[in-house]
């Protein structure tokens, strides 16, 4: 299915981290932050500086396997809840 008109996936490659906390958090929270680095130094970074509903490294909606994990959002990024709870 292709996206509504003007919707566009959000995918952004940045180098340096300087440049994802800035772009992030000059952002609304997003729903999802999916981080993709061979550092888990940097990883760790980007989660304790950046604010999301999840977040995942190294993979994709690994939230979504099971019915226990927690999913939510923050500010306008989604309902405040996953699975209808």
């Amino acid at each position: 299915m292709a996206p509504a008109s003007g919707q566009r996936l959000p995918i952004v490659e940045l180098d340096d981290f300087g440049m994802v906390e800035g772009f992030v958090n000059q952002q609304e929270k997003p729903l999802v932050l999916y981080i993709f680095t061979r550092s888990g130094v940097l990883a760790k970074r980007i989660l304790s500086r950046c604010s999301s509903g999840n977040a995942c490294v190294n993979g994709c909606m690994m939230f979504m396997l099971t019915q226990n994990l927690p999913f939510g959002s923050m500010g306008a990024s989604g309902i405040g809840s996953y699975h209808g709870e």
